[in-house]
């Protein structure tokens, strides 16, 4: 079994449910070193997504996931790891309880600049991080975070 740390669109549960059904979510934690921001895929075109950048003195908050061998290589499949879109990375997660948990979550490789989200792509980013309870002045700033860079 492995953990999956989920900080963006796979924070809501529906959502992760529609892409990989038998993933089990569990508790919530952080990882830190990170900074969470949008992204530009270095395939060409407008694409892009959530993305992470290292930021010592700040911490993400998320929802760890356990999946099994098969519902991971489906994750990377749909996360378009083998067409370079994004790229595991392991993290270390604190969860709720005080655990340490080694995890694996993703970010984009070789990210070409910023990437305007739509409000139909933020929107399970927000409703994940209310639904996890995730800190307030979290919630606060990826809410900040998606009212900057949603494409108007």
């Amino acid at each position: 079994m492995a953990h999956y740390f989920a900080y963006c669109t796979l924070l809501d549960r529906d959502e992760m449910g529609k892409f990989c059904p038998t993933a089990t979510p569990g508790e919530t934690g952080s990882v830190s070193g990170w900074r969470v921001t949008f992204a530009a895929h270095n395939l060409g075109g407008s694409n892009g997504g959530c993305h992470l950048i290292e930021a010592a003195d700040h911490t993400i908050y998320g929802l760890l996931y356990e999946l099994d061998d098969a519902t991971l290589a489906q994750l990377d499949s749909i996360s378009g790891v083998d067409q370079g879109m994004y790229k595991q990375i392991p993290v270390q997660v604190t969860t709720s309880s005080g655990e340490s948990v080694s995890a694996i979550t993703y970010l984009i490789p070789n990210s070409q600049g910023d990437f305007q989200p739509s409000a139909n792509y933020v929107r399970p980013i927000l409703k994940g991080a209310t639904n996890c309870d995730l800190p307030a002045e979290y919630q606060a700033e990826i809410t900040a975070l998606v009212e900057r860079s949603v494409a108007r």
